[in-house]
């Protein structure tokens, strides 16, 4: 399931790359590190000024039907690229969306 197509764009945007060092220190000073992921994992948060009804059901449908579980095919609306991601929790549709 995708990313429903609403009849505006997005008034916010921003990408938040996730810390992916993980760390351990010792008594000596020495530190021992590794990447927590394999692959770079980002926040990709969103938001709407206005929404019509129509919209507002979409997105309601949406989130419904894939939860927080469900991974979906999305359109980053800075470059156009298809990106499957999923919400980081329950979409809330006071400030749709803060998402992913």
């Amino acid at each position: 399931m995708a990313f429903p197509t609403l009849s505006i764009g997005p008034s916010s945007y921003r990408k938040e790359p996730q810390d992916s060092d993980m760390r351990s220190g010792f008594e000596g000073g020495y530190a021992q590190a590794r990447p927590r992921f394999t692959r770079n994992i980002f926040l990709y948060h969103i938001g709407y000024e206005t929404l019509t009804a129509a919209d507002k059901a979409l997105l309601e449908t949406h989130r419904d039907s894939v939860k927080s579980t469900v991974i979906f095919a999305w359109v980053d609306p800075t470059d156009g690229v298809t990106k499957n991601v999923r919400y980081q929790k329950r979409m809330v549709l006071d400030h749709v969306p803060s998402l992913f």
